[in-house]
């Protein structure tokens, strides 16, 4: 694979960043009105795929994106390790290597469903730019609810 160029990805990352915040008034903070869920397909822990549009119709989604480094995410993981819910709840490391991810989890006797992002894909394209974030996923793939707490019903 060709390694791309340091001045064309600082272009492309500034531009990304100049499309972001001129759509910002178009995105509702909290609750979203029928915003379709980018699909995606990420490895799990152990190796496993996960497809999103795999519970299409048949139950809602929460996914939650954290990172190691983050002490609001710990928090969060802590009480996610502790809901039973109809959601699939599925959280989502951003940026970080399986072996540190792995690691954490054991050290912090976190058992959650975890799904790696390396390389901030799946982030992008939910625009997530701070940690955490839940987004909540409806049964037809739409967007019902995207912040930085809990959705209010899982409280």
């Amino acid at each position: 694979m060709k390694e791309i160029n340091k001045p064309i990805m600082k272009k492309a990352q500034i531009l990304f960043f100049v499309i972001f915040f001129l759509s910002l008034p178009l995105i509702k903070i909290g609750y979203a009105d029928t915003v379709a869920a980018p699909d995606f397909t990420l490895g799990d822990m152990n190796g496993q795929d996960f497809t999103l549009s795999d519970f299409k119709g048949k139950q809602k989604v929460l996914l939650f994106f954290w990172a190691t480094w983050c002490f609001h995410c710990r928090q969060a993981l802590k009480e996610i390790n502790q809901k039973k819910s109809d959601y699939k709840i599925v959280t989502i490391n951003i940026g970080e290597p399986k072996d540190r991810v792995k690691e954490f989890l054991a050290k912090n006797n976190y058992d959650v469903y975890t799904l790696l992002d390396e390389k901030n894909k799946v982030a992008f394209s939910y625009f997530i730019f701070a940690v955490p974030t839940f987004v909540l996923i409806d049964k037809d793939l739409t967007i019902e609810y995207m912040d930085h707490v809990f959705p209010p019903d899982l409280d």
